[in-house]
């Protein structure tokens, strides 16, 4: 072989090697990037159901719309009582108790809003971001009476000191990872996960609130985190009695429908952490009476300015703020114009109407005492879920009531506002 030929041929065999390590190189990044996707999950998965979403699997079975709901107790878990039909295994077969419930923690319920559940006090397993989980107890129920029938179940954290949550909403990701082996990010504001009334994750700060007209005020609650809630701050009759004073006092409240009755709803500017600013935050005050052992609850829209990291081996919580928030707008929340009580017979009668300005149902005529039968044809006694979606959508509603015993027609002609929160 020629000198030439030679080098020419060392030269390829260094190409060759170069190649294969190359090669190799990119395998091991490509596989370890793989495998570190394979530990997170997107977040928002449909972001039109508003809350977070997350796949998991119970063995076999996979559930693709579970809601990861924090308000939930730790250990504790909600499955749908369809899914599980539909996905017959033996962790579900025998329940230990079965009874009925409110659909809400939030409210005292008549018995025809009342149902059923199955309790079994064993426990569950399930794989999330390609790691186990075991929850202690777990009930299965008819979630659509719970308006979530979108959901497979819910869930909320077990409080498992080897492991760190982080609910990276800067770029729509859930990771799970080894406590141990994990420091939260530097620019980090770290607070105290604290015990609260429930058996739940809780946290105390300091708000300052700014209002509209400069008034201000601090609101300083145990607050709990609560995904599943759509809100950015919940002021719950628990709270200190001069904050509630404060905002109820205020004439620029905005009411929401809320569970037959209705929130008020403030516009504000907010200080946090000595010294961070959030403005347009939504603070609510609950204007019915509730069943909440808590004086305030963190929703989902004041979360998603940060970055959040659950340590529950230090028992702390890390905000880290972010940029680029994106407010969620959940468009099955209403204004409030008039509620209703539905008698055992599921017969609609306007039990209050609202006493504020631009009640189109109010100036169209609708009173006190009037049995509403029907709305756009639609009888009221055995609403379906897409019948009721319609009415919801519609902007003009042609109710036919009963009063005294005489039959009228109303018209309501809804403005742009009443469509969302």
């Amino acid at each position: 072989m020629c000198p030439t030929r030679k080098r020419d041929f060392s030269m390829n065999l260094e190409t060759l090697n170069f190649n294969k390590c190359f090669i190799l190189i990119s395998c091991c990044i490509i596989i370890g990037c793989t495998s570190q996707e394979t530990n997170r999950v997107p977040l928002f998965i449909e972001k039109e159901k508003g809350g977070i979403i997350v796949p998991v699997k119970f063995g076999n079975v996979t559930a693709p719309y579970m809601l990861f709901d924090s308000g939930i107790p730790f250990d504790f878990m909600m499955l749908d009582s369809t899914f599980c039909a539909n996905n017959p295994i033996n962790t579900w077969a025998t329940p230990d108790h079965v009874g009925t419930n409110n659909p809400s923690a939030w409210e005292n319920s008549s018995n025809q809003n009342k149902w059923q559940y199955m309790l079994f006090n064993k426990p569950i397993s399930i794989n999330l971001c390609n790691e186990n989980f075991d929850f202690k107890h777990f009930t299965v129920s008819d979630m659509s009476k719970m308006a979530v029938n979108f959901f497979n179940g819910a869930f909320g954290f077990t409080k498992d000191s080897t492991r760190l949550w982080e609910f990276n909403f800067e770029h729509n990701y859930l990771e799970i990872h080894k406590a141990d082996n994990y420091k939260m990010p530097s620019d980090c504001y770290k607070l105290p996960l604290l015990k609260g009334p429930t058996n739940g994750p809780f946290v105390q700060f300091p708000i300052l609130v700014k209002c509209s007209n400069s008034d201000t005020v601090i609101i300083n609650e145990l607050y709990l985190f609560d995904t599943a809630a759509l809100n950015d701050i919940i002021l719950l009759n628990k709270t200190n009695k001069n904050t509630l004073d404060f905002f109820r006092k205020r004439d620029d409240a905005v009411l929401i429908a809320d569970r037959g009755s209705y929130r008020s709803r403030y516009i504000v500017e907010a200080t946090i952490f000595n010294g961070l600013k959030i403005d347009s935050m939504r603070v609510y005050t609950n204007e019915y009476s509730d069943l909440m052992t808590e004086a305030g609850v963190i929703g989902l829209n004041f979360m998603k300015r940060f970055n959040l990291f659950f340590d529950f081996k230090t028992n702390q919580v890390g905000f880290q703020p972010i940029k680029n928030y994106e407010r969620i707008i959940w468009y099955d929340y209403h204004r409030f114009y008039f509620s209703w009580d539905i008698k055992a017979d599921k017969s609609r009668f306007v039990k209050n109407i609202a006493d504020i300005k631009n009640n189109y149902y109010k100036d169209a005529g609708l009173r006190e005492g009037d049995e509403v039968v029907a709305i756009n044809g639609i009888e009221l006694k055995n609403l379906t879920d897409k019948e009721t979606k319609s009415i919801n959508e519609s902007r003009i509603r042609e109710m036919d009531i009963l009063r005294g015993g005489k039959q009228l027609k109303i018209t309501v002609h809804l403005g742009e506002e009443a469509f969302y929160e």
